[in-house]
């Protein structure tokens, strides 16, 4: 389950059973895409590196959006996908599901599966007419967190259709990433 020949997965050593994602998504209350459900069935997070031996060591791994937040492009990198780590010293789904749900204040439905090297996490929406989309929260969201008002998912930022479609859309680059600091 890989939509990008650029990049190579490597499973995480903690590998994770298809019971285990079933709990997990019982205690999220939500289903996870299937696209999703599998890439954590095969990786569980994992590492990636580039299939092309001309991308250097430096390169990091990213996507870009148009239109994001009054820019006319935004590139954020991606550093780590998160697993679902039974080991407590691993910082986790389950992990970083609840320190978004209950201090970020983003709501139950919306799930982080990866995060860059600056603060952005990238999530992925389990309900309602953003259910697989993955999504990166901008400025309405900030809003309404210092104002605190309730967060809900069109707060959000669309970034790609499927969790498929944002594996097929990220690519390697040597330039950096000017963050927008969501």
């Amino acid at each position: 389950m890989n939509p990008n020949p650029s990049i190579q997965f490597h499973p995480d050593e903690e590998r994770v059973s298809e019971e285990e994602l079933l709990q997990f998504e019982t205690e999220l209350g939500y289903t996870l895409p299937r696209d999703y459900f599998e890439f954590l069935l095969e990786y569980n997070g994992g590492a990636f590196a580039a299939t092309d031996p001309g991308v250097t060591e430096s390169a990091g791994l990213y996507f870009e959006v148009q239109d994001f937040d009054g820019q006319d492009e935004y590139r954020c990198d991606v550093a780590y996908f998160i697993g679902l780590f039974e080991n407590p010293a691993r910082y986790g789904l389950r992990q970083q599901h609840e320190t978004t749900r209950d201090a970020w204040g983003i709501p139950a439905s919306i799930l982080p599966f990866a995060g860059s090297a600056g603060p952005p996490k990238i999530f992925i929406c389990l309900d309602g007419e953003l259910k697989g989309k993955v999504v990166i929260n901008g400025t309405a969201y900030e809003e309404k967190r210092d104002a605190g008002e309730a967060i809900t998912p069109g707060d959000f930022f669309v970034v790609a259709d499927s969790f498929s479609a944002f594996v097929a859309g990220l690519f390697w680059s040597e330039e950096g990433s000017p963050h927008a600091n969501p």
